[in-house]
């Protein structure tokens, strides 16, 4: 799932176990093929700290086809506060290819984040996700980091690229409960910062009954992002969210 933030806190659901399970459910039932839908309703889009609704609720869909050789594509879109360009959302089209290794889940993407109305803000990341695999005896403890990367040239860049870090810790407690934490580094054109880099940070806990995910995090981070009426973006807050996740094998 490449949507451009954490979907349901950024906890409870990531690609690269997701994709693993897909793979996993479609070679069972004979077919190479497996699909996912989800739509998460928040109560703050958060993108690495800052939001990215003008600290209003907002809602994000997407939907992702795997292939049991662990190629996947993926669409996204998300709403947002309106651009100065005039874009209301933000689409991204994601291909990859997640593999299971030495108890490890490697995870290689490329995403194309495009603005209907602003096509300036449009660009290319590349990024990395290595998570330790889904133990089906002991699923509760599941560290991961994840490493970005868009290049200069871009139009939303311009001569300038940006590199993310993050790393992310998460625990299965018990009756479908999970507590996580998750901190990130961002240096480049994204940053926000006119010195140094960003960090941005996160703890939350959710809980997971069947094909629904309710979700609440603390997000913080270091950069400040005034709004027309002189609101932070990117101070601490709480974000609630409600996902909502379907699979299917053919």
């Amino acid at each position: 799932m490449r949507v451009r933030g954490f979907v349901a806190t950024g906890f409870a659901l990531a690609l690269a176990p997701a994709a693993a399970a897909a793979q996993e459910e479609s070679s069972e039932a004979g077919s190479p093929f497996s699909y996912e839908a989800e739509a998460t309703f928040n109560s703050d889009y958060r993108y690495r700290g800052v939001s990215l609704t003008g600290r209003q609720p907002g809602v994000q869909a997407n939907v992702t086809a795997s292939h049991a050789s662990g190629l996947y594509g993926d669409a996204a879109v998300s709403t947002m506060a309106e651009s100065d360009g005039g874009a209301r959302s933000e689409l991204g089209f994601s291909l990859g290819y997640a593999i299971e290794r030495f108890g490890l889940s490697f995870d290689g993407y490329g995403t194309w984040y495009a603005y209907p109305g602003d096509s300036a803000l449009n660009f290319v990341e590349a990024g990395v996700e290595i998570s330790r695999s889904e133990d089906p005896v002991k699923p509760r403890f599941r560290p991961s980091v994840t490493l970005s990367y868009a290049p200069a040239g871009q139009d939303a860049l311009e001569n300038e690229d940006n590199f993310y870090a993050s790393a992310r810790v998460e625990y299965g407690i018990s009756g479908g409960f999970s507590i996580g934490a998750q901190a990130g580094y961002e240096d480049g054109a994204f940053d926000l910062r006119d010195s140094g880099g960003k960090w941005d940070w996160e703890a939350g806990l959710s809980y997971e009954a069947g094909a629904l995910t309710l979700g609440l995090a603390y997000i913080d981070s270091n950069a400040q992002v005034p709004d027309p009426r002189g609101r932070s973006l990117a101070d601490a807050t709480l974000v609630a969210s409600v996902t909502i996740a379907l699979e299917s094998a053919q």
